[in-house]
């Protein structure tokens, strides 16, 4: 299983607005699964009022990764418990 992570840096069509803040654009995180012939897609959005941002996105992927190693692509419960240890 191989695992790719590329930024994404989205334009809002139009402005997110809320009382403390104003959001024209999003980072996110594109998440590529590939094992033999198969393809997942996937994205990773940090939220900074959990204090996420992309940094710890991206602290977090290899980690996930590694424990999805050697893993069935079609067993997704087994794949969350995995990441869950």
């Amino acid at each position: 299983m191989q695992f790719e992570f590329e930024d994404l840096n989205l334009t809002l069509r139009e402005p997110f607005v809320i009382a403390r803040d104003v959001q024209t654009r999003h980072r996110h995180v594109l998440v590529r699964v590939t094992d033999d012939d198969i393809e997942g897609l996937g994205e990773a959005a940090p939220r900074a009022f959990y204090g996420e941002t992309t940094e710890t996105v991206y602290a977090c992927l290899p980690l996930l990764a590694q424990a999805l190693q050697d893993s069935d692509p079609f067993a997704v419960e087994e794949a969350w418990a995995r990441m869950e240890r």
